[in-house]
């Protein structure tokens, strides 16, 4: 019996020394990240209507904005329509502005437009970041795409303010 233990002890025993050490494992190769997508439906940078995107901190364009017939139009892709919101609120970190969202409007995501308020212009002017706020549902920090975009953007609301 002894002899039976000695050899299923010899063979359960760890023979490390007799194995050949395996290779390193190497390291996986980095994959480059890219920004996402923009979303079906995104504004361009500069659309021939003077339409100006307004993009996220990974460059994605995730809100338009424009002025024409007297109004400041606005426009968010990525909001889902909700029937019972009828405001869209924009602005930056020290002042919202109201706009009514046109829940008939075609396209995807929510539009809303407003009078231009020389408020949010002169905030837009200087530099500060946008925010879109649609009952529950937010986009922002968002910068214009385009300096000179923004700059036309902004010329334009202030001929029809």
């Amino acid at each position: 019996m002894r002899t039976v233990l000695a050899v299923v002890a010899a063979l359960l025993l760890p023979t490390g020394c007799d194995r050949p050490e395996a290779p390193p494992a190497e390291a996986p190769t980095p994959v480059p990240v890219s920004p996402p997508a923009a979303p079906p439906g995104a504004p361009t940078v500069a659309a021939a209507d003077g339409t100006l995107a307004f993009v996220n901190a990974a460059g994605v364009p995730t809100a338009a904005l424009s002025c024409g017939s007297g109004e400041l139009r606005v426009v968010v892709p990525g909001f889902r329509p909700i029937g019972s919101e009828d405001r869209l609120s924009i602005g930056t970190e020290g002042e919202a502005f109201a706009l009514v969202a046109d829940l008939a409007a075609p396209g995807p995501g929510v539009t809303a437009s407003g009078a231009p308020d020389p408020d949010l212009l002169n905030r837009l002017a200087r530099g500060e970041a946008l925010f879109a706020l649609y009952g529950q549902q937010s986009a922002g920090p968002l910068t214009a795409a385009s300096p000179a975009g923004l700059q036309a953007l902004i010329s334009a609301c202030r001929g029809r303010e």
